[in-house]
């Protein structure tokens, strides 16, 4: 893709991130930028046994973080993207402890160091699946939000493991209880109406709560396929 990364030392934790050409081509401060975050990737070998690298094994989020026409990172999770063997990672951070408000404190940290040197005039939170979760879970950390948009988000986790037969994220956050965004933020949920992993209905529940805040259904749209086709024009629309 052409991308830069760099590694930044989060609290505790090592973070990767991903830039786009465009936080070079531009001085901050930034009149905004996207912040993406991506999935859960592969926590798990099986049912039972944890992945020794949880990171993503489709690229989804590159692939729309590539067609972003405005300045965008993407910030990685803990222990992700070649992290995964480093001080502090164990695999609870990517399994029960996915969401864990350690796991949001070093994204938290991470981001507000980057922005000391590269500030923001607004902030726009992407995230994809699980990325979503985190994303609405610390869009309040930041006063300078201004859009937080969840693809195939996990909105509501205990529904989704209850669905599932799951067990319990027990050291996680669920965005449905522990999300507060602020009223300013305008929310946009996408889901599609193919999508087995993630159901609308998880997103429809958590955006009730909110004024600001709107699900999109997309016809014959899964957990994957086929965001990257409409990610331009989405952003085109969406984000003037």
């Amino acid at each position: 893709y052409g991308f830069e990364n760099q590694v930044q030392q989060g609290k505790p934790y090592l973070h990767r991130l991903i830039l786009n050409s465009l936080p070079q081509k531009s001085r901050p401060p930034y009149e905004e930028l996207h912040v993406y975050l991506d999935g859960d990737g592969t926590p798990f070998i099986n049912s039972n046994i944890p992945s020794d690298d949880p990171t993503a094994r489709q690229f989804l989020i590159l692939d729309l973080l590539s067609k972003d026409k405005k300045p965008a990172i993407l910030l990685g999770r803990p222990c992700y993207y070649g992290f995964h063997d480093s001080a502090g990672c164990q695999s609870s951070l990517w399994t029960s402890a996915r969401y864990s408000q350690d796991v949001v404190n070093s994204l938290v940290f991470t981001l507000q160091q980057w922005l000391k040197i590269k500030p923001a005039m607004r902030l726009v939170f992407i995230g994809h699946s699980g990325g979503g979760t985190l994303a609405t879970l610390f869009a309040a950390y930041f006063p300078q939000t201004s859009d937080l948009i969840t693809i195939a988000g996990n909105l509501d986790i205990k529904a989704w493991c209850d669905y599932h037969g799951y067990t319990s994220l027990s050291d996680s956050l669920n965005p449905i209880e522990n999300a507060h965004v602020p009223v300013a933020v305008k929310q946009l949920h996408l889901v599609g109406n193919n999508d087995q992993n993630v159901l609308a209905q998880f997103n429809e529940k958590f955006s009730q709560r909110y004024q600001n805040s709107h699900v999109f259904i997309f016809d014959g749209y899964n957990h994957t396929c086929c965001w990257a086709d409409m990610w331009e024009k989405f952003l085109e629309h969406e984000l003037k």
